[in-house]
C-alpha cells in the first residue's frame, strides 16, 4: 500500500494546534512549579517552627527555677475560649479535609497509634489555597507577659535573629494571650491575637496560610518564597 502525505493544509493546522497548545501547557507548568515551590517552604517553615519551640520551650524549662513557676495549665491549647468555626477564614479545616482525603486516597495505615509522633505535612497549593490579605498590624495592649515569658522570649529571640541570617524568615512566638514573646523584629509585647490564624493555633490546631506580603524592600529572588509571600 502506498503511503499518502500529509496535505499542507493538515500540516499547517497541525502547527497551528502545536501553537496554541504550548502556551496553556506552559501555564499549566508554571503553576505546579509554583505549587511546588510553595509546598517546599511550607515543609521548611514547619521545622524551623518545630525547632523554635522546642527552643522556647527548653529556655521557659532552665528559667523556671529562677523566676518562678508557671500554671499548671502553661502551654496547652485554650479550649472554648475562643470560637474557630466564626473565625474569619477558616483555615484549619480545609486543611484538615485535605490531610485526611490524601491519606484516604493512599491509603496510608496508622504507624504510630500511640500518638507518640506528630509529623507536620506541608498542604497548601496555589489551585485550592485562598491567598489571604495582609494581616493588621501588631497592637498595643494592657496585657503583659510574665516575667519568665520575657527572660525566655529575650533568649530565643536571640537564636532567632542569629538564625535569620540563613533561612531569611520572619519569626515570632507568641503566649496564651497573643502577645509576642519571642520575635526576629522589634516587636515584642504587642498583640497579634486579632490574626485568625493565631486565634485557632492557640486552640491546639495546626494551621499553614498564605498571606499577601507588602514591603518596601526589593522584590526576593523567586526561590525565596517565605520572604516574597
Amino acid at each position: 500500500m502506498r503511503f499518502q502525505r500529509p496535505r499542507i493544509r493538515t500540516i499547517l493546522i497541525l502547527i497551528n494546534l502545536v501553537v496554541l497548545v504550548l502556551p496553556l501547557a506552559s501555564i499549566g507548568l508554571l503553576r505546579l512549579y509554583e505549587s511546588t515551590l510553595i509546598r517546599k517552604t511550607e515543609s521548611s517553615l514547619i521545622a524551623q517552627s518545630a525547632f523554635i519551640a522546642s527552643i522556647y520551650k527548653s529556655a521557659i524549662k532552665s528559667n523556671e527555677t529562677i523566676v518562678g513557676l508557671l500554671p499548671n495549665d502553661y502551654g496547652n491549647a485554650l479550649k472554648n475560649k475562643l470560637n474557630v468555626k466564626n473565625a474569619q477564614w477558616a483555615i484549619s479545616e480545609s486543611i484538615d479535609y485535605s490531610r485526611r482525603s490524601t491519606l484516604r486516597k493512599r491509603k496510608i495505615p496508622n504507624p504510630d497509634p500511640d500518638q507518640h509522633w506528630k509529623p507536620r505535612y506541608a498542604v497548601l497549593d496555589l489551585s485550592s489555597s485562598q491567598i489571604l490579605p495582609r494581616p493588621g498590624e501588631p497592637e498595643l495592649i494592657e496585657d503583659k507577659a510574665l516575667v519568665i515569658e520575657i527572660k525566655s522570649g529575650q533568649q530565643t529571640s536571640d537564636i532567632m535573629r542569629e538564625a535569620q541570617i540563613h533561612t531569611l524568615s520572619g519569626m515570632r512566638v507568641v503566649n496564651a494571650k497573643g502577645l509576642i514573646i519571642a520575635s526576629t523584629s522589634n516587636d515584642s509585647g504587642k498583640s497579634i491575637l486579632h490574626w485568625s490564624e493565631v486565634k485557632q493555633s492557640l486552640q491546639g490546631l495546626y494551621i499553614s496560610a498564605l498571606r499577601r506580603r507588602h514591603s518596601d524592600s526589593p522584590n526576593p529572588s523567586i526561590t525565596s518564597m517565605s520572604r516574597g509571600t
